[in-house]
């Protein structure tokens, strides 16, 4: 059944987690993640693949997203595979013992380039020859980019515990993106605001969309109602089929797993 089946995981620096989408039935199957140490992400995912039968099997296809290491994005017009470490160096600066990649993105003409650690990448790529790695803001954006309509401007935010991405889509083009750390609530209140007021937007003409997989009732849920009047919390994919596990959590979660096929 796997030769059917696409393998899809996602990591980031407090878990890793994986669905198995089966092509034949446009079915994506239950969910299962696992807690990660940030301070031995290659370790934890080296027992994680060598423990769990799933990762025994053969997929014709596996896809990953990591939202570790720095990325940015270069216009398709100027990108030269050469210079792709200095794309890096010039916007977050180099981190020794990383790997630099590079991705197209499907729905707009650029490029993201983005850092691995070495070691985290040798592990993935040992462990699954077939892979296909993109960073989250990659993804992400290109996600948002095809969920756009045109003719409008849309804010896309997607919220995690510890940090989010940004990006602002003006008539479906990419106009802003950005990802930032955050400590604190008001951390990530300011970085929010700071954003809307930089780009001059309209917060009653435009629609604001947020991706995340914190609980509804989430105290950053709470603060963005107290300055934004409405915004879409964006359910997982009507397109495709899910098992009766994945259809009785939250229809918010897990999109970071879902938008890899669109975007694929």
């Amino acid at each position: 059944m796997t030769n059917n089946c696409k393998l899809i995981f996602h990591v980031d620096y407090n878990s890793f987690t994986y669905s198995i989408y089966n092509i034949n039935n446009n079915c994506f199957d239950n969910i299962k993640s696992y807690k990660l140490n940030g301070d031995k992400i290659s370790q934890n995912i080296k027992s994680i693949i060598e423990n769990d039968g799933n990762f025994k099997k053969k997929y014709m296809k596996i896809m990953g997203s990591i939202d570790v290491g720095s990325s940015t994005f270069i216009p398709e017009s100027i990108f030269q595979k050469k210079d792709i470490k200095n794309y890096l160096d010039l916007t977050s600066g180099l981190i020794k013992n990383h790997n630099i990649l590079y991705t197209k993105q499907n729905f707009t003409n650029c490029y993201s380039v983005f850092s691995i650690n070495r070691i985290l990448h040798e592990l993935l790529k040992t462990s699954f020859h077939n892979m296909t790695l993109k960073h989250t803001g990659a993804v992400f954006t290109d996600y948002a980019l095809n969920l756009s309509t045109k003719g409008t401007n849309e804010l896309f935010v997607m919220i995690n515990k510890l940090d989010f991405h940004i990006t602002f889509i003006k008539n479906k083009k990419l106009s802003f993106y950005n990802k930032f750390e955050f400590e604190t609530e008001n951390d990530f209140l300011y970085h929010f605001l700071n954003c809307i007021e930089t780009l001059s937007i309209n917060l009653v003409k435009t629609s604001i969309n947020i991706m995340s997989n914190l609980d509804k009732k989430h105290n950053l849920f709470k603060l963005i109602e107290k300055y934004v009047q409405k915004f879409n919390l964006i359910e997982r994919p009507t397109k495709f089929l899910y098992t009766n596990e994945i259809l009785e959590q939250d229809s918010h979660i897990h999109n970071n797993l879902f938008n890899q096929i669109v975007c694929e």
